[in-house]
């Protein structure tokens, strides 16, 4: 049972004479198996009891002469009273029989497990004796040890995120909206070059009636960009949508090889670069400026982003609007960004944490402040950058965060220049407790928000104020965004208890399509 608890779970530590009450033996270590066999739970019991028997052949030899230290986190014994709790290194169960009483003493190590994952053990244990008749016979992987109350909080209320959202909309309509309320406000900046939202939605008109009438572009039909970070790479993915397609990121700095793959897989109808922008730019004067006719719906493709391919040739994930959409929904309701503040956009596009920096802003009506790139690795810039536009929301890597600390730390005088900060996000990697101890020391009085995510689930799928708990032994991803459901279930597709580790599975709105041309 122990297995459905602690991922690390291989086996138990026990004794012959422990288990009828005498502790002079020596130890012996019982391996589980119950993930790799289908047997009942008599059956299991069964094969236990040979085990025992087998391992009693052995019972002569010293127990110094056996290496169980790295066994030594579970052990189980019967009517021992001499237990010292503090030297536990694990859980040992200690099972005490008086009369017709069974009791169940857990000691355990608060460095090695939390409290509450135990109680939920306990009562685990309890229901397997209620219902022993009906275990006895059926597979040990198939038992349900959670209540119908756990069972209903982990189904229901941990996931009560239904919400409403502008489902009926694309990201370009809610841009175009935003225009149309604030076309004077300025809406991007890069090294001196400043775009009006009319500008902005003017060029992005240009740009996307001259790619429809080049390229015959339809809903789903894939464009590449490959420029470095500026206005124009700005203006390219809103014009891309504005024509129908959906964008698709390819860095510049990219290997040949990846950048040849990403090319050949999604057949792109072209590639803007720099040479193509400045093909549009030199004749955009003969294309409307005026928004064009409406030939998306929210279930069309937004973006296609290309995984890292750690493991093989990458995969690019599909994210339809609808999905972007309720992310960024969701994001502004959480973090309201309104519309006399700014967002530095810094993260390589090609990675999915990019896309909320270069659509939040322009569908709420703030100002986008445009990192050049390489400043994005450089403490110093960044700097310069979140003084000059009074930047308010930034995110970072936490490794970049460390140094971003690490450099106001030795350079206390920059805290000055960055007061105007209000927010800063995290996620790409996990957080420690250590960059978020560091990050309050330096830089108190800001929020910071821990984001989890995977690509495919349309940037980031749960939330962590950091400011929330401190007396914590990790930063934990926190709880699902709006039309997001988490479950944390075994290799059976069974719901895990509280407390214990398994594999997470995602559903709901953000989920994307699919990868690209894999079945």
């Amino acid at each position: 049972m122990l297995h459905k608890y602690f991922y690390n779970y291989t086996g138990i530590i026990t004794s012959y004479n422990s288990l009828i009450g005498n502790k002079d033996s020596n130890p012996f270590f019982l391996e589980d198996d119950t993930n790799s066999s289908n047997k009942s739970f008599k059956e299991h019991l069964q094969t236990i009891s040979e085990e025992i028997q087998n391992k009693l052949a052995y019972a002569a030899y010293d127990s110094a002469c056996l290496d169980l230290a790295c066994y030594s986190h579970f052990g189980i014994s019967l009517n021992d009273g001499s237990i010292e709790a503090s030297k536990c290194k694990g859980v040992l169960l200690n099972f005490n029989i008086t009369d017709e009483v069974l009791e169940l003493v857990i000691y355990y190590n608060e460095d090695f497990v939390e409290k509450s994952l135990l109680q939920h053990l306990g009562s685990g244990f309890r229901k397997i004796l209620v219902h022993l008749q009906e275990f006895i016979n059926g597979d040990t992987n198939e038992f349900d040890l959670l209540g119908s109350e756990e069972k209903h909080q982990l189904l229901f209320d941990f996931n009560n995120t239904t919400v409403d959202y502008p489902h009926d909309k694309t990201i370009i309509e809610l841009f175009e909206d935003q225009a149309e309320k604030a076309p004077n406000s300025v809406a991007v900046v890069f090294e001196g070059t400043e775009l009006t939202y009319k500008e902005l939605n003017e060029i992005t008109n240009q740009l996307g009636a001259y790619l429809r009438e080049k390229y015959n572009i339809e809903p789903d039909d894939l464009i590449g960009i490959k420029l470095e970070r500026s206005e124009r790479m700005i203006v390219s993915i809103l014009g891309i949508l504005k024509s129908g397609a959906a964008y698709v990121p390819i860095d510049p700095n990219y290997p040949q090889d990846r950048i040849d793959y990403i090319e050949s897989d999604t057949q792109s109808k072209i590639i803007i670069d720099e040479t193509q922008y400045g093909i549009f730019y030199n004749q955009r004067e003969k294309y409307t400026n005026l928004n064009l006719a409406k030939i998306n719906s929210p279930r069309d493709l937004a973006y296609l982003i290309y995984t890292s391919g750690t493991t093989g040739n990458p995969k690019g994930v599909m994210i339809e609007h609808t999905s972007l959409v309720n992310r960024l929904t969701w994001m502004q309701k959480a973090y309201p960004l309104s519309s006399g503040e700014t967002l530095i956009q810094k993260t390589t596009y090609s990675f999915d944490v990019s896309v909320w920096e270069l659509v939040w802003w322009a569908i709420y009506g703030a100002k986008l402040s445009v990192a050049k790139s390489g400043a994005e690795k450089d403490p110093a810039q960044l700097i310069q950058n979140i003084d000059e536009n009074q930047v308010t929301v930034i995110h970072f890597v936490p490794a970049m965060l460390s140094v971003f600390l690490e450099y106001v730390k030795e350079n206390p005088n920059e805290k000055e220049r960055i007061k105007s900060l209000k927010q800063v996000f995290v996620s790409g990697e996990a957080l420690t407790l250590h960059q978020r101890d560091l990050f309050y020391k330096e830089l108190s009085g800001i929020s910071l928000m821990n984001l989890y995510g995977p690509t495919e689930a349309s940037i980031d799928v749960s939330y962590y104020d950091c400011a929330e708990q401190h007396n914590i032994s990790s930063v934990p991803i926190g709880r699902p965004i709006d039309n997001i459901s988490l479950y944390i279930l075994d290799e059976k597709l069974s719901l895990k208890p509280i407390g214990s580790v398994g594999k997470l599975y995602i559903a709901g709105v953000g989920v994307a399509r699919g990868y690209l041309n894999k079945t």
